[in-house]
């Protein structure tokens, strides 16, 4: 479970991370162990967040209707494997994702984008993998990777509740 909590409500969000799929989200077959698959993070038609875990080379056949927001893989692990590499997984997924956000494109969901990077942010901060710097200069925050050694420009604003709340509830879904 993660916990969140923001500069400006110092209200906490809690989100409960899924296990990884155990079979494609496109074509159903079970994965194997040791494959790697693609995590996608996207905006489905309706405008709410999903997430999908597919082979490879079913990537190109997969479509995000409503803009795809973030993409990251991970190895197949056996059930056993799984259970003792869970936090360590949680953190890399968590990590990876925001990553991903800076390198998608697109206007389309640009909003949620900046909502998640700025949510993302807090929490890799807390945890200590990525460092602030300096203080907010016109509605951006710098974030130092240190392992990277690279600078994440992450926008700071007041998150609409409502889009706060319908993240809250989609991520407990996604990763």
């Amino acid at each position: 479970m993660q916990r969140i909590w923001t500069d400006k409500t110092l209200n906490s969000m809690d989100w409960q991370f899924k296990p990884p799929a155990r079979q494609s989200s496109l074509s159903g077959e079970a994965f194997n162990e040791g494959e790697y698959v693609v995590c996608l993070l996207y905006l489905d038609e309706a405008g709410a967040l999903q997430r999908s875990d597919l082979r490879s080379e079913e990537e190109d056949a997969f479509e995000a209707p409503g803009g795809l927001l973030g993409r990251w893989k991970r190895e197949v692990k056996a059930p056993d494997e799984e259970a003792r590499e869970a936090r360590q997984q949680l953190m890399a997924t968590t990590e990876e994702l925001f990553l991903s956000l800076f390198e998608a494109n697109g206007e389309e969901g640009e909003a949620e984008r900046d909502a998640l990077k700025q949510l993302l942010a807090l929490m890799l901060e807390r945890k200590r993998v990525i460092k602030r710097e300096g203080g907010i200069v016109d509605g951006v925050q710098k974030y130092r990777h240190p392992k990277q050694d690279r600078e994440y420009a992450v926008p700071m604003g007041d998150i609409d509740p409502a889009v706060l709340i319908r993240l809250q509830e989609q991520l407990q879904l996604l990763v």
